[in-house]
């Protein structure tokens, strides 16, 4: 009885993608980051001043990182669509073998009843493929990725500039509750005096013994209030770690400087100071390029209802043998090629077509309000953040007067108490109202330097490190 052998081996040996044509824009070239980021702990000892700590956080703070990597997402979705306008061309090769059997009569020639043939062939093939008029929905799609490439680039400006201004904000915040640690220390010390000559004159019998429990609800007091803001100091430590992207363990040594109050800024117009944010803030520019983008996206989905033309090209070998038997083997080789064109003309769609274009401008329209309202809310916050650099100055120049006068009344009426003319409450209402002036003294330097940078931020004005210097 007969029996069939077959086996029959498809190798496809290699399939690649060659474009060529002259390049209609060179995709922009994204370097890579440089530093690692996130996570580590930092203990060197050093002193870090601000511009060291804003330098530290882009450097490792995770939010930025990922702003980066947006960018170079947009970028590269650039290059893919530039990619649409150039040919394709692709080489495979196709083999196969098969050995194969057929029924013939028994004779004194066919002794078997049988014969076998082996059969073998290799085709390789090049093939290119171009896409040459499609009614300009490839160029639409470049120049929306262009635009979503300058969002995103302007994404990363604007998420580096909110870093900064975060880092300003709680180094500034730190420094004043670091500063009202010591003023709470050496009121503590006060209080300590003061408990000290209320003794010294309970003994002479100048005071009584409500006296001495009032000195000592003083100490009591004040000893409250330091350990109520070393608390706060700590937790806004851990909070400023955090943004800086290092780990809670780190032990940052950070300078106590307290730089020139900036007021340039507050000196400028307030109209300069708008028209300055609605022409350079990032997130203006982000909906500016959304707006361009969606508009494209109405040009994208009317050339999806224009004829499409397209060129299809191959050319190749066809490599056959055949061997029967005891027989030589035959072999040929014959070329193989053809060209086609391909006209695609939409003619009936549903109504899908139109429904996609009314959906683009429904969007774009979307986008247009979205930028109306960024532009309000960037008036506004200029207006508020022009406003709270005022009351923050206001309030430093009130807050120094008071500090001159609480120092120099405590320091009357710590003496007349000495000397047994003032009373202890008059000490320690004396003594209060000093800890109080101190202590907002302090504050409004940060509120200050805070407000500062807040109005420079609104503005778009607020100086950051350039991103080269975290890439290589």
């Amino acid at each position: 009885m007969p029996r069939l052998f077959s086996c029959t081996l498809l190798a496809l040996l290699f399939s690649s993608t060659l474009v060529f044509a002259e390049e209609l824009a060179a995709p922009p070239i994204v370097p890579q980051w440089g530093a690692e980021f996130g996570g580590g702990a930092v203990d060197d000892g050093r002193v870090w001043s601000l511009s060291d700590l804003i330098d530290l956080a882009a450097t490792h703070n995770i939010e930025t990182r990922v702003a980066w990597e947006k960018a170079k997402q947009a970028a590269a979705g650039l290059g893919i669509a530039q990619s649409t306008f150039k040919p394709h061309i692709a080489a495979a090769v196709l083999a196969g073998f098969q050995h194969v059997s057929f029924p013939l009569p028994q004779t004194v020639l066919t002794p078997k009843g049988y014969f076998t043939a082996d059969i073998g062939a290799v085709a390789p093939m090049l093939t290119l493929k171009w896409l040459l008029l499609d009614g300009g929905q490839r160029q639409a799609s470049v120049n929306i990725a262009q635009q979503r490439m300058v969002a995103a680039q302007v994404g990363f400006t604007g998420q580096h500039q909110k870093l900064v201004f975060e880092v300003i904000r709680h180094y500034h915040s730190l420094n004043s509750l670091r500063a009202k640690i010591k003023i709470f220390e050496a009121a503590e010390s006060q209080s300590q005096l003061l408990l000290a000559a209320t003794l010294a004159r309970k003994k002479s019998g100048m005071a009584t013994k409500p006296d001495v429990l009032q000195a000592q609800q003083q100490l009591a007091q004040s000893h409250y209030q330091l350990t109520e803001v070393r608390a706060a100091e700590s937790e806004l430590y851990l909070r400023f770690l955090d943004i800086v992207g290092l780990a809670p363990s780190s032990q940052l040594n950070i300078a106590a400087e307290q730089p020139e109050i900036q007021s340039a800024l507050f000196l400028q117009s307030i109209d300069v100071l708008v028209k300055q944010a609605l022409e350079h803030r990032p997130d203006l520019k982000m909906r500016e390029a959304e707006l361009n983008a969606r508009t494209e996206e109405i040009e994208q989905a009317r050339a999806e209802e224009r004829p499409k033309l397209g060129l299809s090209v191959n050319a190749g070998y066809t490599l056959n043998s055949i061997g029967i038997e005891e027989s030589k083997t035959l072999r040929t080789t014959q070329p193989q090629y053809g060209i086609m064109l391909s006209l695609d003309v939409p003619i009936f769609d549903g109504g899908y077509g139109h429904s996609k274009v009314t959906l683009a401008q429904s969007r774009r329209q979307e986008a247009q309000y979205e930028l109306k309202q960024a532009r309000d809310q960037a008036v506004r916050e200029v207006w508020k953040t022009h406003n709270a650099l005022k009351v923050a100055m206001n309030k430093r120049a009130a807050a120094l007067a008071f500090k001159t006068a609480a120092s120099a009344a405590y320091q009357a009426v710590f003496d007349s108490y000495r000397y047994g003319v003032a009373s202890l409450i008059e000490v320690t209402n004396a003594h209060t109202d000093l800890i109080r002036a101190q202590a907002s003294d302090e504050e409004s330097i940060g509120l200050v330097q805070t407000a500062s940078a807040a109005l420079a931020l609104a503005t778009s004005l607020l100086d950051v490190p350039p991103a080269e210097k975290f890439i290589q």
